[in-house]
């Protein structure tokens, strides 16, 4: 096999990760109410930067940015940078993609 080709097996594992981590993303209520929040496309107007998530959701902005880290690093959720912030936003083909997966995987 050539160098950095993944066998079939080691695809199933990561895809099987990344499954888990959305699971774990989920886990948290506070995340969840996050999703609640957050626009489902980059739309200027309705998305959230830190400091306003933090001030919406009666937390801390350490907190607020942990939870937006754990929706990020499991694809949920993706930002774009404007002006000195950094806003985020749903990714729902991620969501529904998730959610597809679930249900072949639970059903």
């Amino acid at each position: 096999m050539k160098a950095g080709r993944k066998t079939p097996r080691a695809k199933a594992a990561q895809k099987a990760d990344q499954f888990t981590r959305i699971f774990a993303a989920f886990g948290e209520p506070m995340r969840l109410r996050i999703m609640e929040l957050l626009p489902k496309e980059p739309n200027c107007m309705e998305m959230y930067n830190v400091v306003e998530l933090a001030a919406e959701l009666g937390l801390s902005q350490p907190t607020v940015s942990h939870h937006l880290k754990m929706l990020h690093k499991a694809g949920l959720v993706k930002s774009r940078r404007q002006c000195n912030s950094v806003y985020f936003y749903i990714d729902v083909s991620a969501v529904e993609k998730w959610l597809r997966d679930a249900q072949r995987r639970l059903m």
